[in-house]
């Protein structure tokens, strides 16, 4: 039986079908048992399986793969063999089978200016008769009409929830600049940024278009009640 603080884990090597594909980078001995990590570029497995991946755990047991790098034929398992030597210069060899998952690529989050009025916003009002107006500037390859009106949600930048829903009537749709405006409730956006200390806050907008995920952030200066104390006015 080897004990794990014997190996010497700089001497262990990663290989499959006879060619070396990483060498060990850090280990951790978790219960008696040395774990291995084998860090993967895609330089190195390219050749041997035309894999987008960038690492494998030995003891894992699984590759997450792109499904748009797989080849034709989907790979079930992959035969790997790690060698290396003990600090006392005996060598060993061991053999396992990974299973390769495919995956799928996600497309990147589309990244849309945003710019939200009333810029100043004050949370002890109590009139609901203004609503918070956010315009939504898409890239030029993606067409504001084909934003999904009941995907689009505000947050804090700080986390996704809690969130608000836009208001469901017809949004205001300028094509000349590829834009579209919507409406939130007043009230719920003060509900948002009442708690934030600060006199500004980041508010987050975010939704589909043409099944594809946007969002887009602006500030806005937060007017509380130590600000306006006793002349706290409905006003924006």
């Amino acid at each position: 039986t080897i004990n794990p603080a014997d190996v010497a884990v700089d001497t262990m090597k990663l290989s499959s079908g006879g060619a070396e594909i990483a060498q060990a980078q850090s280990s951790l001995i978790v219960d008696n048992v040395l774990e291995v990590s084998f860090p993967l570029t895609l330089a190195s497995v390219s050749a041997l399986l035309g894999l987008d991946t960038t690492w494998i755990g030995v003891g894992i047991r699984f590759i997450n793969v792109d499904a748009a790098t797989l080849p034709a034929k989907i790979i079930d398992l992959l035969n790997l063999t790690v060698a290396g030597s003990l600090k006392n210069g005996d060598t060993f060899t061991a053999a396992d089978a990974v299973q390769v998952i495919q995956g799928k690529k996600e497309d990147p989050i589309i990244s849309a200016t945003v710019d939200i009025h009333p810029e100043a916003l004050n949370t002890c009002g109590r009139s609901d008769k203004n609503a918070v107006t956010a315009r939504i500037e898409l890239p030029s390859e993606y067409h504001a009409q084909d934003i999904d009106l009941s995907s689009i949600r505000m947050s804090t930048a700080a986390a996704d929830e809690p969130s608000i829903a836009a208001q469901q009537h017809p949004g205001c749709i300028s094509h000349e600049d590829n834009a579209l405006m919507v409406k939130f409730d007043r009230q719920q956006v003060i509900g948002l940024v009442a708690g934030a200390d600060d006199n500004w806050a980041i508010l987050k907008i975010r939704g589909t278009v043409a099944g594809r995920a946007f969002e887009g952030y602006d500030n806005i200066k937060i007017i509380n009640k130590k600000q306006c104390g006793n002349k706290c006015k409905d006003k924006d």
